[in-house]
């Protein structure tokens, strides 16, 4: 047991509400500050926007010359390219799950852990344990909730 008392937990609550209320105040700041800042200097960020696009287009250019040329020769160097041969695995999900699970592969398979314990509060199953847990939950608007206390 502890020896916290109403009047703690208001002060506390008060505490919150302050600093809330700065950390509100410094991100406005900073939100406005960082849109001033873009918009002094949009020339340059859309200039490096477009140089990255830029960068992309040939890069994805070389990669499909590079691809085109290996097929069509099988030469696979240049100097600064290399074509190499990646596996690329594919398969109908519902096949695959069907098969992990008839042999007790089971373990590779991923819990959706938010969906399980859904339908596990629903279905009262023998080896899940629900138990109650106290959570302290916050007003959002803690100078409405305070008033003038």
């Amino acid at each position: 047991m502890t020896n916290y008392t109403e009047a703690d937990i208001l002060s506390q609550a008060r505490a919150v509400q302050v600093a809330r209320e700065k950390a509100t105040i410094a991100a406005v700041h900073l939100s406005t500050w960082k849109a001033q800042w873009e918009e002094d200097h949009r020339e340059v960020i859309d200039h490096v926007r477009d140089l990255k696009d830029a960068c992309d287009a040939a890069e994805a250019a070389l990669r499909e010359m590079a691809v085109t040329v290996h097929k069509a020769t099988g030469v696979t160097r240049w100097p600064g390219v290399e074509v190499r041969q990646f596996d690329v695995v594919t398969y109908d999900e519902r096949s695959a799950l069907d098969w992990a699970l008839t042999r007790a592969f089971a373990e590779i398979l991923e819990l959706d852990k938010t969906l399980f314990e859904r339908v596990a509060k629903l279905l009262h199953m023998d080896f899940v344990t629900i138990t109650k847990e106290p959570r302290a939950e916050i007003a959002t608007d803690l100078k409405a909730a305070l008033g003038n206390k």
